[in-house]
């Protein structure tokens, strides 16, 4: 399975205080993005994957 199209980038080191411990994020952007798609590819892989909520609040 190929996600060429994608922008995919991840975080392996680096602790953020709202996400679980031992967590890496994995973020993906592009015009149409399955989801299911990654998330069966991950699994297959052996990699638990989630979809994590958007908190982000921008600053008024």
């Amino acid at each position: 399975m190929s996600f060429s199209e994608l922008q995919i980038d991840f975080d392996i080191e680096t602790r953020i205080a709202n996400y679980p411990c031992d967590h890496s994020i994995l973020r993906v952007e592009g015009a149409t993005i399955y989801a299911q798609d990654i998330i069966s590819h991950l699994n297959k892989k052996g990699y638990l994957c989630h979809i994590l909520e958007d908190k982000y609040a921008p600053k008024q």
